[in-house]
């Protein structure tokens, strides 16, 4: 089905303001495009800035998403689209990199630079840094890149390097022997910016401890902060502690409500001054909570606490704020949003452009928000992050999931309801995965409640970063998924053939999404070819084993079967086989899994279902080394996550056989409707509404 018939909608498409934002300097959206709609475009008549993201597969002229963003002033509870384009008023604001520290000693070099802004004789200088024990660093060798330019915004990259130990005479002898020869020794600073000619600037600061001369390092000690200079900086020095959502330096004002998220009364960053500059410290330091299993292994449920001031390897963080050069203009950015019925109309729901539905079932919304209220973080360094279940630690925390389809699906949620709250704390959730769940250096999502550097391909599901791209435009988000999705290629290619894949194929479903949002066939690619493999290893009676890479304890899983583990491994087809509906291989595999699940439907609970275990090397027997107890298969306990929603509703539909849906159904009576963790938040939000969409057809 083609989303072109939305084209005649898009003239007129109400946007509503998603927040009491009425005086903010910016008006902005990302407006979802159906194929083959028209370029020129503007918001309320006004002159508006647009960067495309994306492109429709097999039409790379054909964006996906429009940031468009126009001046604000007073910006309306609702602002339509507006067919062609208005004529630019003034011009972006300048940039330009101004010295602002430098060696000593002029035969061993550094030099930091500052970005500075200037609009209408008014500027300011932004340069990342970090702080170690009482000294600041500056970013160094840094390079300024001009992304866009048009008479409406200037839109740039700026990247450095921010050492931990700076270079001195003596640390500039010994050869092969020198001891930063090869060892990682700084943060890298990156900043992405949109330079709007109405004076308001837009900023995504983000410090990412990657590598680059070997496999990275921590650092310590060492926090992220921000530098600003201005032709005023406010007196003194005070706390940051999320209390504060607005900074003036003179005529320049700052919103600092993201940033604000990072910091609390109990962890708080600080404003101190140094050399001219005032150097902002948005939180205390990086703390990463694993969880009571990082207790069991080295002692202490955190990785590290924000008190330790180290930043583990791989570790990132995102600061969003933006500025306002202009007297008249407010600093704010009011955000927009369109109606539900157009993302379904644009494919933004699911692969298919099908409006959203809503009918009995929407239950399981109601218990999918009453999770995340409860079983969320929504202030300090870890803003954004989800419980993986109900179990608490000796801290009284929740177990982190680090799960990347959650934060997605909290923003298909949004979409769906419009709920400015529900966007913000999605969009914060997409950050915090792709921040802080991957691992920047090796470029793979963290094993959840491991301490470093514990990986599983299972963990690669990048729909989270994908989703903070979508929203933003930030380039960092998109890099990172794609990192993740080919570095997770490569390690699934390091043990095949191997025994089983199962859970390890969740990552085609990235794959999947980036030739959805890119078309780039590249992606495609990875996914069909890992996709064939996951079918190479389907199992003689229709199942898939847990996971079975490596040896010892990490192949023994290969002999585990599980309903939840094959849906993991057939996840990535369905969403491929939407796209390419005919690959009869795949569609093969789908239905030899829903064959062997229909045979193994039994009494678990009130229902006919299933169970979390059937197999273990093809019997009925199985020996649980945690409790040390011998277990009769299948479980007892009836299992019930909705991936049964979607997969099964897919069979009925393809197969012509109402079986399928009849199972879901007589489960979902008897289970269904109910979140408990963050595989079952996640699975709820993608796939009722994908039911429901389908079964109103």
């Amino acid at each position: 089905m083609s989303t072109v018939h939305a084209c005649r909608y898009l003239a007129g498409l109400p946007l509503t303001r998603a927040a009491a934002d009425a005086e903010a300097g910016l008006c902005l959206v990302s407006l979802p495009l159906p194929e083959g709609a028209p370029a020129a475009l503007s918001l309320g008549g006004r002159a508006t800035f647009i960067q495309s993201l994306g492109a429709w597969p097999e039409r790379p002229s054909a964006p996906r998403r429009l940031i468009m963003a126009c001046d604000g002033g007073e910006c309306p509870p609702e602002l339509p689209v507006t067919p062609g384009a208005s004529a630019a008023l003034g011009a972006p604001p300048s940039c330009e990199m101004r010295l602002i520290e430098e060696s000593p000693d002029f035969f061993i070099p550094w030099e930091s630079h500052a970005l500075r802004i200037e609009w209408q004789g008014r500027w300011v200088e932004l340069a990342l840094g970090l702080r170690t024990g009482r000294e600041v660093h500056w970013w160094e060798a840094t390079r300024l890149v001009v992304r866009q330019e048009t008479p409406l915004c200037r839109v740039v990259e700026v990247g450095g390097a921010i050492p931990l130990i700076r270079m001195k005479p003596e640390n500039m002898g010994g050869g092969f022997s020198n001891a930063l020869l090869h060892k990682h020794n700084w943060l890298n600073g990156h900043l992405f910016a949109r330079l709007h000619a109405n004076g308001v600037c837009e900023v995504f600061a983000h410090h990412v401890n990657a590598k680059y001369v070997d496999d990275g390092l921590p650092l310590k000690p060492a926090v992220p902060v921000i530098g600003i200079r201005a032709a005023a900086l406010p007196e003194g020095e005070g706390l940051f502690d999320g209390s504060v959502t607005e900074l003036r330096c003179g005529e320049v004002r700052f919103d600092l409500r993201d940033a604000a998220r990072l910091a609390t009364p109990e962890k708080p960053g600080n404003f101190t001054r140094r050399g001219g500059l005032l150097v902002w410290q948005p939180y205390r330091g990086v703390e990463l909570h694993a969880g009571p299993p990082a207790g069991i292994i080295t002692g202490d449920e955190y990785i590290c606490r924000a008190e330790d001031e180290v930043i583990p390897r791989g570790v990132a963080r995102t600061v969003r704020f933006s500025l306002s050069l202009n007297p008249d203009r407010s600093p704010r950015v009011a955000r927009y949003l369109a109606p539900a019925w157009w993302y379904g109309a644009c494919a933004e729901f699911m692969a298919t452009p099908l409006l959203p539905v809503s009918n009995e079932y929407d239950s399981v919304y109601r218990a999918a928000v009453e999770w995340r209220e409860a079983f969320s973080v929504q202030a300090g360094f870890d803003d954004g992050s989800m419980a993986r279940g109900q179990s608490r630690g000796k801290d009284n925390r929740f177990e982190p999931g680090w799960e990347g389809e959650a934060p997605w699906t909290q923003l298909l949620y949004a979409w769906r309801t419009g709920d400015p709250a529900e966007h913000d704390r999605a969009l914060r959730a997409c950050y915090f995965f792709t921040d802080v769940c991957i691992d920047h250096a090796a470029k793979m999502v963290r094993m959840h409640a491991f301490p470093p550097n514990a990986f599983a391909l299972p963990m690669a599901r990048v729909h989270a970063c994908v989703g903070a791209w979508l929203e933003t435009g930030d380039p960092f988000p998109l890099l990172s998924a794609r990192a993740v999705i080919d570095t997770a290629f490569a390690v699934h290619k390091n043990s095949w053939p191997r025994m089983a894949v199962g859970r390890d194929a969740c990552f085609t479903r990235g794959a999947v999404l980036l030739y959805r949002y890119l078309g780039d066939e590249h992606y495609r690619a990875i996914a069909r070819d890992a996709l064939g493999d996951t079918a190479a290893s389907q199992y003689p009676e229709g199942c898939f084993g847990d996971q079975g890479g490596g040896s010892g304890i990490h192949q023994w899983g290969g002999y585990i079967v599980k309903p939840w583990m094959g849906f993991m491994a057939v996840g990535g087809m369905l969403d491929y086989l939407e796209l390419f509906p005919e690959d009869a291989e795949l569609l093969a595999c789908v239905r030899r899994f829903g064959e062997w699940l229909l045979r193994e439907r039994g009494p678990h609970g009130a229902a006919q279902g299933w169970g979390y275990q059937h197999l273990f090397r093809g019997g009925r027997k199985f020996h649980c080394f945690y409790s040390d107890k011998w277990l009769q298969l299948p479980s007892p306990d009836p299992w019930h996550q909705e991936y049964l929603a979607r997969f099964m509703l897919f069979c009925a539909l393809r197969f012509n056989r109402r079986e399928y849906f009849e199972a879901w159904e007589e489960s979902w009576r008897a289970n269904g409707g109910r979140v408990a963790g963050d595989h079952s938040f996640a699975q709820s939000l993608q796939f009722i509404p994908w039911m429901q969409a389908h079964l109103w057809q």
